[in-house]
């Protein structure tokens, strides 16, 4: 399944990188797994397997599995706030993430 693709308005390059994620919602402290579609200093576009959707403006930790360790440290996890959101399907949405603060995790080639 691809993603949609956004239009370019970044200031920092993004970089086509597949890695496995989680996002918890800052409100009620759920999790949910998703996977990175592109990755920069200043955010993200990642697809999430979620029900419920997010909608802009929700703040979100998003942390990114760079290795193949099981278990990700959440002094890793990074504040986003939700940019803009598409539909893929009834459980899944494109999901683009502005950063907070700059990420400062070196990219996955």
């Amino acid at each position: 399944m691809s993603l949609p693709e956004m239009s370019d308005r970044r200031i920092h390059p993004r970089h086509a990188v597949l890695r496995h994620c989680k996002v918890r919602d800052a409100r009620t402290a759920s999790f949910a797994a998703g996977q990175t579609a592109d990755y920069s200093l200043g955010g993200a576009l990642i697809r999430v397997d979620r029900a419920r959707p997010y909608g802009p403006g929700d703040e979100l930790d998003l942390v990114v599995s760079w290795d193949d360790r099981p278990v990700v440290s959440s002094q890793n996890l990074i504040r986003a706030k939700v940019r803009r959101v598409t539909p893929i399907d009834h459980h899944h949405q494109a999901v683009a993430l502005e950063f907070v603060r700059e990420a400062s995790a070196a990219l996955a080639a």
